[in-house]
């Protein structure tokens, strides 16, 4: 029988995480097939004393203080009850026929992952349509392998089967690299391994949740270059220079609408992320070889 555990990373964002929860408590479905997750990352805004008071059967709260979200999606796994897993972030409102569409798309194509819809925006305005249809334009270009099926996931909106969650714990010891503190990109690395085995990953459009996505263009161009630097710990960055992917995010968008001037700037600030990050990681190098021939043992 297909029940749902949603585990969710929170860190002081009460507004927002009420949102999401009480969308996902609006659902239509069985309240006994599916549970609801939060994990707390150390707020200090009492968020989640809020969310205790909506007095929700199927959520459950638990403390991981300051240790990253990608430390508290392994712990959200660790205390999960059900057989599919779906991952999702605090600033998200669910479609209330969200796990309908994923019975579906699950028994229809016989995926393990299934990637939901990651461009709705919950602000509408004519920028964040904007930013819609390019991330929709991009995302798809960027992960699209073959049939409906993609390479990786995302999971601000992800479905996955927890025996394939725990095959890659058994295999590589973890599951979300906790390493990655920030600038995100965990999440990505988890989908190349989750492809990499064998299993397959669905790209489902019509599992909707709305992000609540910056709705200036300022925090967009913030979060793309924080979304570089990640790029670049997955070890991806210096793809971005291909022309290739110069045509996949400036060109293609435009034939979709996107202006010229959005997706370029986009373009500037990807690189400007890969760059310092590039930078900060070759002066850590250069400062450990440093701290290390100044501690080494003299007289050999």
């Amino acid at each position: 029988m297909t029940s749902y555990s949603f585990i969710i990373p929170s860190f002081n964002s009460a507004k927002d995480l009420m949102t999401c929860v009480r969308s996902l408590n609006s659902l239509k479905y069985n309240k006994r097939k599916y549970e609801i997750i939060i994990v707390d990352d150390g707020s200090t805004d009492q968020s989640t004393s809020q969310i205790k008071r909506l007095n929700i059967a199927n959520l459950k709260i638990y403390k991981n203080p300051k240790q990253g979200a990608a430390a508290a999606r392994n712990y959200g796994i660790e205390k999960a009850k059900k057989n599919i897993l779906i991952f999702l972030d605090q600033d998200v409102s669910v479609k209330e026929n969200l796990l309908n569409i994923y019975d579906s798309a699950l028994k229809i194509t016989g995926a393990d992952a299934v990637q939901g819809n990651i461009w709705k925006q919950l602000i509408n305005t004519e920028l964040t349509k904007t930013h819609a249809t390019w991330r929709k334009i991009v995302f798809i270009n960027k992960v699209n392998d073959h049939d409906g099926f993609i390479k990786t996931i995302v999971t601000r909106n992800v479905a996955i089967k927890k025996e394939v969650l725990n095959k890659i714990l058994r295999k590589d010891g973890y599951i979300f690299d906790e390493k990655f503190k920030g600038t995100g990109g965990e999440d990505r690395e988890l989908g190349y391994r989750i492809n990499k085995l064998g299993f397959n990953i669905y790209l489902e459009p019509q599992a909707i949740v709305k992000h609540k996505d910056p709705d200036k263009l300022l925090g967009i161009l913030i979060q793309k270059y924080k979304h570089a630097r990640g790029d670049v710990k997955l070890g991806i960055g210096e793809k971005f220079y291909d022309i290739s992917n110069f045509k996949r995010v400036v060109i293609n968008p435009l034939g979709s609408g996107v202006p010229l001037y959005f997706s370029f700037l986009i373009w500037c600030f990807h690189i400007a992320g890969c760059e310092i990050e590039r930078a900060k990681q070759k002066l850590i190098i250069i400062s450990n070889g440093i701290f290390s021939r100044n501690h080494s043992p003299r007289g050999f």
